[in-house]
């Protein structure tokens, strides 16, 4: 037993991060506070948020759960924690997430021209959709809608296809043009990678020159049209926000309250690997637990733009109440997707453009023998990431395989502690809040006296 337990997978432990330890001491405190202090702002505080909090706090943590992996070779065996798989709140899970993304759009996104466009909104009408997150599908609609238009209107071309993948923000960390909305506020937005012209009858017709003005406009009218069909806004604050300049300035480089396009330059789509990066950048983590960190002087939480922390300039300090405010409003609620796929790269038009290019040829089922699917896309993803083939041994260099899929807590505490890799806790961050000193003499008077404890006999 003891040469066989060799030891346990290289984990990322996200017990002693400042991130997960904040979030197990403080959880509890911010359900109980939540509503005097946040529900106004951001609305009632969803079952999902709880659920997926609770998932990650036991995400990476061998106890909850592992597999145990075996080499066929020379019996090396190592194990690995189960995964949470919930997104956004956990920054590991949501890296995996996007790597997947990534790989998909790489694989269905057509050797055209594309352009990578975000769409932003004032400030003013972010709080309906932080309160109502079903309003965002009427923003992707929007934007979508505004991209067939321009473009159908620009190229002349009737009768053509555009299309894109939309994926669903709410903070902009990185975008230096627009910085009232960076490190970690709560602030809808979209990022778009779609096609720079119409493609019609297997020809692509490419407009050049892309005038972001004209889509601002488009879509601010859109949208505006659509939320006051919906009864979510009236016509007087339609008109005091169609009275705003909503141009972006190039000179500043900043971005003036109100609707804004900016277009990132065109991207080949030929070039998979920078189709890839771009998707991956799409569908980012929110957070990443290298970037946040607890300052026990005052109880506060800094965010910092980049992973390098204070090298690149830039942070933000919350008090850990509002952090804890700004995550929940991240998560998205069960079945609600954060990636769209419209026109050409909708799954109704590629299921049509294979079965018009299918072979008349039956298509043969192959039985497989391994450990399946979820094993070996994990195994990539981490290979992806770290640039290591977890399933190769590391003593002899053979093929790793499941043999056992451990879930009872008791059997992985005891396995853990035989091998000598329990999971040390290091103590939850919690913030301190200070006593007053109040004079003894304070107690005493308030005692009764002894006789006052007694009832009479008589």
């Amino acid at each position: 037993m003891a040469e066989a337990l060799k030891g346990i997978y290289n984990r990322r432990h996200p017990e002693r991060t400042d991130y997960y330890r904040i979030i197990e001491g403080n959880f509890d405190e911010f359900q109980r506070s939540y509503p005097d202090q946040f529900e106004e702002k951001y609305g009632y505080l969803r079952t999902e948020v709880m659920k997926a909090v609770y998932s990650f706090l036991e995400c990476g943590i061998p106890e909850n759960g592992m597999a145990r992996f075996r080499c066929e070779e020379c019996g090396h065996d190592f194990f690995v924690a189960y995964s949470c798989r919930c997104r956004v709140v956990c920054p590991s899970c949501s890296t995996k997430r996007s790597i997947l993304f990534g790989e998909k759009v790489r694989e269905i996104v057509k050797p055209v021209p594309h352009l990578h466009i975000t769409f932003t909104i004032p400030k003013i009408l972010r709080a309906y959709f932080r309160r109502n997150r079903k309003l965002l599908k009427f923003l992707v609609q929007s934007s979508n809608w505004t991209i067939e238009k321009y473009f159908t209107e620009a190229t002349e071309i009737e009768g053509g296809y555009t299309g894109g993948i939309y994926c669903i923000h709410f903070s902009l960390r990185s975008m230096q043009a627009l910085p009232q909305g960076s490190l970690f506020n709560v602030h809808p937005h979209l990022h778009a990678l779609v096609p720079a012209g119409i493609m019609k009858d297997g020809l692509f017709y490419e407009q050049r020159n892309i005038s972001t003005p004209v889509i601002a406009e488009i879509f601010r009218a859109r949208l505006l049209t659509v939320l006051l069909g919906q009864g979510v806004i009236t016509q007087e604050l339609i008109n005091m926000l169609m009275s705003w300049n909503h141009h972006f300035s190039l000179r500043s480089m900043q971005a003036l309250p109100g609707f804004n396009v900016h277009v990132r330059g065109q991207i080949d789509g030929a070039d998979g690997d920078a189709i890839e990066n771009i998707a991956r950048y799409m569908s980012r983590a929110a957070i990443s637990v290298d970037r946040v960190e607890f300052n026990p002087a005052d109880n506060t939480i800094t965010v910092y733009e980049r992973k390098d922390r204070p090298s690149s300039g830039k942070h933000r300090t919350y008090t850990i109440m509002e952090f804890m405010a700004l995550l929940a409003g991240h998560i998205p609620s069960p079945y609600e997707s954060l990636v769209y796929y419209y026109g050409i790269y909708s799954s109704s038009h590629r299921g049509k453009e294979r079965r018009e290019n299918r072979d008349d040829q039956s298509i043969g089922i192959q039985e497989t023998k391994g450990i399946g699917r979820a094993s070996s896309t994990w195994a990539r993803l981490i290979h992806r990431i770290f640039e290591v083939n977890p399933l190769q041994c590391t003593k002899c260099g053979g093929n790793m395989r499941v043999v056992a899929l451990i879930t009872d807590y008791r059997t992985s505490k005891r396995i853990l502690k035989h091998i000598g890799e329990e999971t040390i806790r290091p103590p939850p961050l919690k913030a301190n809040i200070p006593t007053t000193n109040i004079p003894d003499t304070v107690f005493w008077d308030s005692i009764p006296p002894v006789e006052s404890c007694f009832h009479s006999l008589s």
